[in-house]
């Protein structure tokens, strides 16, 4: 399978209502934004994915959005379930968020999962690209 793009950056937002200060997610989100722009190699893209009524800060060329009309995590908070109920809340709403952007993106070569407050280095790009047969990397 041929890839169009070294790197795609998912970056799954949780439901409006399910953060506390919507405003700070878009703040957080248009620093991490800015973070994936400074890369020195330009064969990525993002795709963020946001909820249908989700306000989002400005949005730079190279990133798209993709809308889905997911409910809000009725246990985003936990509350009498069980510590591992609450995980496998929490991480069955980020997945399928995960897995929109994963379907929508198409032809790649590489996907990296990025929370809305994350700082991505910005030699990651040129790394992938020189490094296409290795499938992660870590930083210790």
């Amino acid at each position: 399978m041929a890839s169009n793009t070294v790197l795609t950056f998912i970056i799954p937002l949780r439901h409006p209502q399910n953060a506390g200060d919507w405003q700070q997610v878009k703040l957080n989100l248009s620093q991490t934004i800015g973070s994936i722009c400074r890369q020195d190699c330009n064969d990525w893209k993002a795709i963020i994915i946001a909820n249908n009524e989700a306000d989002l800060p400005s949005i730079p060329i190279g990133f798209e959005v993709k809308r889905v009309d997911f409910p809000p995590n009725a246990k985003y908070q936990r509350g009498n379930e069980t510590l591992e109920e609450f995980y496998e809340a929490v991480r069955s709403d980020k997945g399928r968020r995960v897995l929109a952007g994963m379907l929508h993106a198409g032809s790649t070569g590489h996907f990296m999962i990025v929370d809305d407050d994350d700082f991505i280095s910005s030699r990651l790009t040129s790394f992938v690209a020189a490094h296409p047969e290795i499938n992660g990397w870590y930083i210790r």
